[in-house]
């Protein structure tokens, strides 16, 4: 059974990438965000037109490293600013 109203919109905020195509991406709305945190934090900031209503799943590249990194701050801020309905997921993208 084929269902046509669910959709799975994935977006990626790291570094390095164009801001023009990230915001167009974010403005349209995902429900599944791959982002480094300051990338995030940054949209969340300055990106008027972001959708994150529907956003459900947010993994933070090399969780355990950004914690290691100092940017507890960031995350902190980030899981404040968005809507408690939205799941926050820190998944470690690291291999020792």
């Amino acid at each position: 059974m084929e269902n046509n109203d669910t959709k799975v919109s994935v977006g990626i905020l790291i570094g390095g990438e164009d801001l023009k195509k990230e915001k167009s991406d974010l403005r349209k709305g995902v429900n599944f965000l791959i982002a480094t945190p300051g990338k995030m934090l940054y949209h969340l900031k300055n990106t008027e037109s972001l959708k994150y209503d529907h956003l459900k799943v947010i993994v933070f590249e090399e969780s355990d490293r950004t914690l290691d990194l100092g940017f507890q701050k960031e995350l902190e801020t980030i899981i404040q600013i968005m809507n408690q309905k939205n799941v926050i997921s820190l998944i470690s993208f690291s291999f020792y």
